[in-house]
């Protein structure tokens, strides 16, 4: 009886250590605030990046402060830059981009044809959807935000970037055309 007891307590003792270890390593993998977009906007803590501030912007704050609707499609238009040219051939860059974020910075862009289209998921966002069925997702000009318009360009993959909308792969667009 009494070695069945102390059997007992010591097998407690074992898995109770265990569990408490798993617990850490569980603490270790979710750190809130690591979704960072390809601005470096923390997605889960409501910012976006916005163009005409060029900075990374809470929509609702925004919003209030200058005077539009808080929805996602007046914020993509009143973020969207007055400077950008109707021309239809757009070269695209992302400021806080950095070259090490290039998979390979030797990386040649990859050529694609494709058709714009708008996600309303995750607060909305417009991506870019490939012949070969890619789901290509970074910064498209005001210009070319039209649902299913036909496109043509070049893109470099991102690595270490993620996204808010996790969705498609994380790309520089470094040559647009309307087709």
């Amino acid at each position: 009886m009494k070695k069945t007891f102390i059997a007992g307590f010591i097998l407690l003792m074992i898995l109770g250590g265990c569990s408490g270890q798993d617990e850490a390593e569980n603490n270790k993998a979710t750190i809130v605030g690591s979704d960072k977009d390809v601005h470096g906007c923390i997605g889960s803590a409501g910012y976006s990046w916005c163009e005409r501030t060029e900075k990374c912007e809470r929509p609702l704050e925004l919003a209030k402060q200058d005077g539009f609707n808080n929805t996602m499609k007046d914020f993509e238009k009143y973020c969207l830059s007055q400077s950008a040219s109707d021309k239809e051939v757009h070269t695209t860059h992302s400021k806080n981009i950095s070259e090490s974020k290039m998979k390979s910075s030797s990386e040649i862009a990859k050529s694609f044809t494709g058709k714009v289209v708008y996600l309303p998921f995750e607060g909305g966002f417009w991506g870019i959807i490939t012949d070969d069925n890619k789901k290509l997702n970074g910064s498209i000009p005001k210009q070319l935000k039209i649902e299913g318009l036909r496109i043509s360009g070049s893109y470099q993959t991102l690595s270490d970037v993620g996204s808010y909308q996790m969705w498609g792969k994380a790309v520089k667009l470094v040559k647009l055309e309307k087709e």
